[in-house]
């Protein structure tokens, strides 16, 4: 049997032992409880990145917005330039390489800045001719309008 004196060696020892394990524990936690808050310290950063990504993202979209609706606004006029000088749908589209649908939207556009144009300044009273009601329909009675092209005489 070991001694009493044996026993209370080992005892210190393993208090010892204890004492060094614990305290490397502790050592271990704080780096782990330092290691974290540098963690999270990074999940700001990258939050206030995003952020400032988002608001680059947005303000390029609306100058994008901005520089293509000029553009827009300028085609428009350009083609209702050029429907006013003689040129049918089908030439300005082949002309400017456009699909004659776009070609068409363009006008249609350019008609709708002159309305909200017209709208912003006052326009004269218009004398009442005593004509027929408009319908609201652009088309001619024909049902064809000359922005859609030529168009071949119907046979007799």
């Amino acid at each position: 049997m070991a001694s009493t004196a044996q026993r209370a060696a080992a005892r210190t020892r393993a208090r010892e032992k204890m004492t060094e394990h614990l305290a490397a524990r502790r050592e271990r936690e704080k780096q782990l409880q330092d290691d974290l808050a540098a963690f999270f310290k990074t999940e700001d950063k990258l939050a206030t990145a995003r952020e400032r990504r988002d608001i680059a993202y947005r303000r390029a979209d609306a100058r994008y917005d901005r520089d293509t609706a000029a553009v827009y606004q300028r085609r428009a006029e350009l083609v209702a330039a050029m429907r006013t000088t003689g040129q049918t749908v089908a030439d300005i589209a082949a002309l400017t390489g456009l699909p004659a649908a776009e070609v068409r939207e363009l006008h249609r556009a350019a008609g709708t800045q002159r309305e909200q144009t017209a709208k912003k300044t006052p326009a004269p009273a218009a004398a009442d001719t005593g004509g027929p009601a408009s319908t609201g329909n652009s088309r001619p009675a024909g049902g064809h309008d000359e922005s859609d092209g030529p168009r071949e005489a119907a046979a007799l």
